[in-house]
Order: C-alpha cells, then structure tokens, then sequence
C-alpha cells in the first residue's frame, strides 16, 4: 500500500516536471503539445470515486499551468562580468 502511494507520488513528480522543463517546448507540426502528465491521471486505481478523480485532475492541472506561467514569466539569470576597472 505505502509503496504504490510512493510510486505514484513520484510519477507525479517526474511527470509534472517532465512536461514543464522539456514537453512544453515541443510541438508536433507547430500544432500539437504531447501532454505527459495525463498519464498519471489514466493509470489512477479504478475503484477510486470520480469526484475525487475529478479534484486530484483539476489540481494537477492547475499545477501544471503554474509551473509553466512561471517558468515563462521568470528570465534567466546571465551573470554580467563586473568591470574591474575602478575610478
């Protein structure tokens, strides 16, 4: 039980990351975005409540969403070499 709870937890995380760092940025025939993360939510136990499929969705989501907004919003840090000339 604690291991499959492990397990997903961690295809959570490499999933979500996976599709901010690198799937974001591919598009198939500049029209398509592969959607990893989806297959987190196909693979969740069948007798779970579909509430609660639909919850722990919308929040991985949202999740997701975050992520990337962040990520584009946030430029790179590029150090500017200091000048060593002093007046």
């Amino acid at each position: 039980m604690i291991n499959n709870l492990i397990r997903g937890l961690l295809y959570v995380i490499v999933f979500v990351l996976l599709q901010v760092l690198f799937l974001n940025n591919i598009h198939f025939l500049r029209i398509a975005t592969p959607f990893l993360y989806l297959y987190v939510i196909l693979r969740l136990p069948l007798g779970e409540s579909r509430s609660g499929i639909l919850l722990f969705s919308f929040f991985l989501g949202l999740l997701v969403d975050l992520l990337v907004i962040r990520r584009e919003c946030m430029p790179l840090r590029r150090h500017s070499p200091v000048s060593a000339v002093s007046r």
